[in-house]
C-alpha cells in the first residue's frame, strides 16, 4: 500500500532583473516604474516531471546537492 505517490510534478521560478531604485514612492510612480509590465529576466526549473511513490511502513528523504535536507 503507497502511503505517498507523487506524480509528474514540475516547479519552474522566474528570476526577475533588479529595476533601478528610487528615493520616494512619488518618484517611482512619477517614472511609471512600479506599473510597468514585469518580464522574467530568466526561468529555471527546479522539478521537472519528478515522480515517486512511498509505501507504507518506509523512510523516504530527498537530499540536495550540497548534502542539506529540502524539507522547505
Amino acid at each position: 500500500m503507497n502511503a505517498i505517490e507523487v506524480a509528474h510534478v514540475s516547479k519552474i521560478y522566474r528570476r526577475y532583473a533588479q529595476r533601478k531604485q528610487f528615493a520616494t514612492l512619488k518618484s517611482a510612480l512619477l517614472s511609471r516604474s512600479l506599473i510597468s509590465d514585469l518580464k522574467p529576466d530568466q526561468t529555471f526549473s527546479a522539478l521537472k516531471d519528478v515522480s515517486f511513490t512511498v509505501t507504507a511502513g518506509r523512510t523516504f528523504g530527498i537530499i540536495g546537492s550540497n548534502g542539506s535536507g529540502k524539507s522547505t
